[in-house]
């Protein structure tokens, strides 16, 4: 994380408008993160992000002399990760959400299979005591 986002620095702090072209990578390192490690790895990255793009607008004399643009992407790098965050959040609330489910399930599913087995016995030896059942020719009330 540190190594992606110093380098996006670095090369975007030694380029004049070239520099625009690597933007996108703080905006990839930073989501990517995220997605892979969790939330709190997104805050740091994003932190992180918006420092060396600080450094870059203040630093580098194409940034400073095109303001307007260095802080519409500026305010991106705020936005985006604060919606892929809150997206996340919503992720793993839904995770925790499936998980009770199938929790649920399982145990229900375990339940029914003991009362249907319970119950399944209880019909074979109730089946068993009728007296004009034949085993041999497995006739149940002498019908075929």
């Amino acid at each position: 994380m540190i190594a992606d986002l110093g380098a996006v620095t670095f090369g975007m702090l030694f380029t004049k408008e070239t520099g625009t072209l690597f933007y996108g990578i703080y905006l990839w390192v930073i989501v990517g993160n995220g997605i892979r490690y969790g939330t709190q790895s997104l805050v740091r990255s994003q932190i992180l992000g918006l420092l060396g793009f600080s450094a870059v607008i203040l630093l580098n004399d194409y940034w400073s002399a095109h303001t307007t643009l260095a802080i519409g992407l500026l305010l991106t790098m705020i936005l985006i990760p604060l919606y892929t965050y809150k997206l996340l959040e919503r992720l793993n609330q839904a995770v925790i959400h499936a998980e009770e489910a199938n929790k649920a399930k399982s145990h229900f599913l375990a339940k029914f299979s003991r009362l249907n087995e319970l119950y399944m016995s209880y019909g074979l030896i109730c089946l068993f005591q009728f007296k004009d059942y034949d085993l041999k020719r497995h006739t149940f009330f002498g019908v075929n």
